[in-house]
């Protein structure tokens, strides 16, 4: 429970918008059962990035390992914004961390820097077999490519989060998606 409700908070407040009192008082414990297996709250953070990265991990592992086509899997990837967002207007964890990144322990910096590359890293392989089998078209390198998709769903989330608006992201993830795919007519 622990874990559970410190992760909705940061998704949903950041980082630097909750205290173990707040987990605390939301579950009911006493902040010093929290201290017992979080002594700073730079553990419990670093605890967190590292298992939603293993979780996301598995998640782009098992579309990579149920989907063949390009398209298709960034489709599915999209999904995975689409449902964390449909959770209580949730951001990213990795994204919520770092609008409050000039304010983090360098060790939660670190980590999500970490996040950042490796998505990138997935989506640059996703592109570059989307080129060669034709099924996706975009100008320049796919490293650069990578860069722009990862940043515009963070920004659409941000942005859908605002506004209060669900369909906004969608809409934005329907012309992210329209841009890349060849059997749109680009």
């Amino acid at each position: 429970m622990i874990l559970n409700t410190a992760l909705s908070l940061i998704q949903s407040k950041g980082y630097n918008g909750f205290s173990y009192r707040t987990i605390a008082e939301r579950i009911g414990i006493k902040t010093a059962s929290i201290h017992y297996y979080f002594p700073r709250k730079s553990d419990l953070g670093k605890f967190l990035i590292v298992d939603y990265k293993s979780r996301f991990k598995d998640e782009l592992h098992h579309i990579d390992r149920d989907i063949d086509d390009a398209s298709m899997k960034l489709q599915q990837f999209t999904n995975l914004f689409i449902q964390t967002l449909a959770r209580g207007n949730r951001m990213c964890l990795c994204g919520m961390l770092a609008i409050d990144i000039v304010t983090l322990p360098p060790e939660i910096v670190e980590e999500v820097m970490g996040f950042i590359r490796d998505i990138e890293q997935w989506l640059t392989h996703v592109l570059t077999r989307g080129r060669e089998a034709g099924s996706l078209k975009f100008d320049g390198p796919p490293e650069d490519q990578a860069k722009v998709v990862f940043a515009v769903l963070e920004g659409g989330m941000m942005t859908a989060r605002i506004l209060n608006d669900s369909h906004h992201f969608e809409q934005v993830i329907r012309q992210l998606l329209a841009t890349l795919n060849t059997s749109t007519g680009r």
